[in-house]
């Protein structure tokens, strides 16, 4: 090894160790020094501290309290905050979760729902449709109409029995249409 290459590390050692380790050595001896010269102050400072948010998170508690109380909310329900930016964050992933959730069950209620339902008729063409829809119509109609006669047949024949005469017997009166079809109104008439 070359002996000026040697003492020119050593040089080099000396001149970092005085302009760069020495000061830096020196400020953490003065932060040192600074924190433990009294620490009844920086304990008392740091008390003080956590008692202040200490009684900010008293009153918040206390306030949710009193409001799950006005409302009946369950007490192990977290409120949120508006100032808390996480707590926001949270509650918006969990709404879309449950969100997304509910839509899952949905479309699985609509497919059991589906698989479970009756078949129904295919719909006629649209061109047989108005012949169709008079024709059922009539059919409804008749049918309707074969019910309430029939219906006053029997409460005619029950109330003959029970003062057939009497002015509370009550009748029904069913008039046509000048096309053959059962009319609109259907009242009842006292006799």
């Amino acid at each position: 090894m070359d002996p000026l290459a040697a003492l020119e590390k050593s040089t080099d050692a000396q001149t970092h160790a005085t302009k760069v380790q020495a000061p830096r050595l020196e400020q953490l001896e003065d932060l040192s020094a600074h924190y433990n010269e009294d620490p009844y102050t920086h304990s008392q400072r740091a008390r003080k501290r956590l008692r202040a948010e200490k009684k900010v998170e008293q009153a918040r508690a206390e306030a949710d309290k009193t409001l799950k109380e006005k409302y009946g909310l369950p007490s192990e329900l977290a409120l949120e905050r508006a100032d808390d930016a996480d707590a926001d964050a949270e509650a918006r992933d969990a709404w879309a979760r449950g969100r997304a959730a509910r839509a899952e069950e949905n479309a699985s209620r609509k497919r059991k729902l589906a698989l479970e339902a009756p078949l129904l008729p295919a719909p006629r063409p649209t061109a047989r449709r108005g012949a169709l829809a008079s024709s059922e119509s009539t059919t409804a109609a008749a049918s309707l109409r074969a019910r309430l006669l029939s219906n006053s047949a029997r409460r005619t024949a029950a109330g003959a029995g029970a003062g057939a005469g009497s002015p509370d017997a009550l009748t029904l009166s069913v008039s046509r249409k000048s096309a053959g079809g059962l009319a609109a109104g259907i009242a009842p008439r006292k006799t």
